[in-house]
């Protein structure tokens, strides 16, 4: 993959090389993105509990007789999505 930056962003991401914070520009990119994708797993996660307390709070809860049968509702559910 090539990538081409603008050019205030190329001069930062060499700042950041030449001032020791990366060791080089492939490191920086990729622990940027790594960042981004925690980040953005951290924001769904916080949505899907959001969502949870609501049903919760609303009264939409679920009983299961056995550990089995969540599984199974689950596993059902993870189909369907």
């Amino acid at each position: 993959m090539i990538l081409e930056l603008p050019k205030h962003l190329e001069e930062w991401v060499m700042l950041q090389v030449q001032t020791g914070k990366y060791a080089s520009a492939k490191e920086l990119i990729q622990n940027t993105l790594e960042n981004a994708k925690q980040q953005q797993t951290q924001a769904e996660l916080e949505t899907m509990l959001e969502r949870g307390f609501d049903d919760l709070e609303q009264g939409r809860t679920y009983r299961f007789d056995s550990l089995q049968a969540f599984q199974s509702a689950i596993k059902a559910r993870a189909k369907t999505a």
